[in-house]
């Protein structure tokens, strides 16, 4: 089959073409990775084009000999529809989840994004608790992180605010949402994601962004477009409100 007929890979791309048409993924904003089924790599087997083996900056032999289509380094999510030989790759890892080697795509010779490594220890954590969650989606939604420059930073009272916002929320987020501090370090920002990643579907980084894992590519785009929704009416309310644009808040204010 055709690499670019495959229902995945349509999947792949309709939901980072949504990313960017919803404003989620703005220039180099954000990234994308599935974990492809053994069946789905069959499928494509003929089109594949193993280049060399490049270490991995984690390691995670739970994920050996796995396959992964995900987004490269250094590209904007508008041109993945148009031009996704370029802008997006599946790669490959090795027996001891320790190397990596590009199967397909990245024609251009771009790397695969550099927020793999995270992607890789979520797909872990997710895999090993049983979860059939093979989408890891990180963006940038608007109203959500504008809701960490206001609400406080706690995972108990932000999904309070958005499930009374919407019902609809309460659906696609169980288990509440979790948050991550702003200033963490890179590291920190890691082990967080990891720990937090194993209960909730959704991790909020404060000021930053969100990433969301999912069983597939349509209850992804549904929970994010459901949760961004739920903000936005929430920071419309806190604008009408107040009658003016609402003050950030500090720290320490909080």
């Amino acid at each position: 089959m055709n690499f670019l007929y495959a229902d995945f890979v349509n999947g792949f791309i309709r939901l980072a073409n949504d990313g960017w048409e919803h404003n989620w993924n703005e220039r180099h904003g954000g990234n994308l990775s599935y974990r492809v089924k053994a069946r789905e790599v069959e499928d494509v087997k003929e089109e594949l084009q193993p280049g060399e083996w490049e270490p991995l900056l984690v390691s995670v032999p739970e994920l050996a000999e796995e396959f992964f289509l995900v987004t490269c380094e250094d590209i904007s999510f508008r041109d993945i529809m148009d031009a996704p030989r370029e802008t997006i790759c599946m790669i490959e890892l090795d027996k001891e989840g320790r190397r990596y080697r590009k199967v397909w795509g990245a024609e251009t010779g771009i790397e695969p994004t550099l927020s793999l490594p995270i992607h890789l220890l979520c797909h872990r954590e997710r895999k090993s608790i049983g979860k059939n969650a093979r989408v890891v989606y990180h963006a940038h939604p608007s109203n959500l992180i504008t809701l960490t420059y206001y609400l406080p930073l706690k995972s108990d009272k932000f999904t309070q605010e958005l499930v009374k916002i919407s019902a609809e929320c309460e659906k696609v987020i169980p288990n509440g949402v979790a948050i991550i501090p702003w200033k963490v370090t890179r590291k920190e920002n890691s082990s967080l994601t990891t720990e937090y990643i194993r209960e909730h579907d959704v991790v909020i980084w404060a000021h930053h962004g969100v990433i969301i894992t999912g069983d597939d590519f349509s209850l992804v785009f549904g929970a994010m477009h459901a949760l961004e929704k739920a903000a936005e009416i929430l920071v419309k309310l806190l604008i009408l409100e107040t009658g003016k644009k609402v003050e950030i808040k500090t720290e320490e204010e909080r």
